[in-house]
């Protein structure tokens, strides 16, 4: 192979490697939602960016399984006290 050849062969693969980074640090999370994108908060500065992430939704049967799992440990310590 000549040094050229090489060099064509060397590229084609980092641009592989580059998609295949890119794509992994894409992925859907667990949930199957896009990931969260990197905004500015309101107030910062111009040219700062972080990733603020999106408030999380919690069903009403999730509500409602939470809330009784807290009454039944409150309703312990009290028995406790």
């Amino acid at each position: 192979m000549n040094r050229e050849q090489i060099i064509k062969e060397l590229k084609a693969e980092r641009d592989r490697l580059d998609k295949a980074i890119t794509a992994l640090g894409e992925e859907p999370t667990a949930t199957g939602k896009a990931p969260v994108k990197a905004r500015l908060p309101q107030g910062a500065p111009t040219g700062v960016v972080t990733a603020v992430k999106p408030k999380r939704q919690i069903s009403a049967e999730a509500r409602r399984k939470m809330s009784a799992a807290q009454k039944r440990r409150r309703e312990a310590e009290r028995k406790k006290q």
